[in-house]
């Protein structure tokens, strides 16, 4: 793992559509078998696309990477906590918030996530807006995982640390822990194009946990 300031990784996330905004994380914690990151806009991003999202939190395990880690689950649960700072009309999954004067809202999910290709998540929490606004609480629903590429710029070593502990664990099942390269994404079907939340157009990212289905 590279200890350089910063560093590019790609993670198989939902809640964000991404779209020409970039994003920098900061790895809050990390072990073989869960990793915590917050997310916000890069400072630095050229292509002037507003930033729908503050302090994003992701909890996810190693399914998510690219290319997991030997014998690593492809199955597991994914959390997310964030602030969309200009709710109009905000849906997250089948929930929905309504605000007609643009106040920030948090919403904090928890999705189980099947091989990649089926996602069931419930909202755990839905806050903001201004009084009045509607809050329709739904059943789970469907929701979409895809490669998504963020900048770490900070916690680098616990990532490092989480991955030098898991090639020891290999090594010690037998295993060869040997670290694989990133190969190219391959779009997931039967995504819902990561417009899990939408945001008058614009579309905001939440935080993720691993598991089969939520009741």
């Amino acid at each position: 793992m590279a200890t350089s300031t910063q560093s590019i990784f790609t993670y198989n996330l939902g809640g964000i559509d991404s779209g020409s905004q970039q994003y920098v994380g900061s790895v809050i914690s990390a072990n073989p078998t869960a990793t915590a990151i917050v997310l916000n806009c890069n400072p630095n991003n050229d292509t002037y696309a507003p930033c729908p999202i503050q302090d994003a939190s992701y909890t996810f395990g190693p399914w998510a990477q690219i290319t997991p880690p030997p014998n690593a689950p492809v199955t597991g649960t994914m959390d997310l906590l964030y602030t969309d700072l200009e709710v109009d009309t905000m849906s997250i999954l089948q929930t929905t918030s309504t605000s007609e004067s643009y106040v920030p809202a948090t919403i904090s999910l928890h999705c189980e996530v099947s091989a990649l290709t089926r996602t069931f998540c419930l909202p755990k929490t839905l806050a903001g807006g201004v009084p009045g606004a509607t809050q329709t609480p739904l059943a789970s629903s469907d929701f979409a995982v895809w490669p998504f590429t963020v900048t770490v710029t900070a916690g680098l070593e616990r990532l490092a640390a989480a991955t030098s502990a898991a090639g020891n664990a290999t090594a010690t099942q037998g295993g060869n822990g040997t670290k694989s390269g990133t190969p190219t994404p391959t779009p997931i079907k039967n995504a819902a194009r990561g417009k899990a939340i939408g945001m008058g157009g614009l579309v905001v990212m939440g935080l993720v946990a691993v598991g089969m289905f939520l009741q």
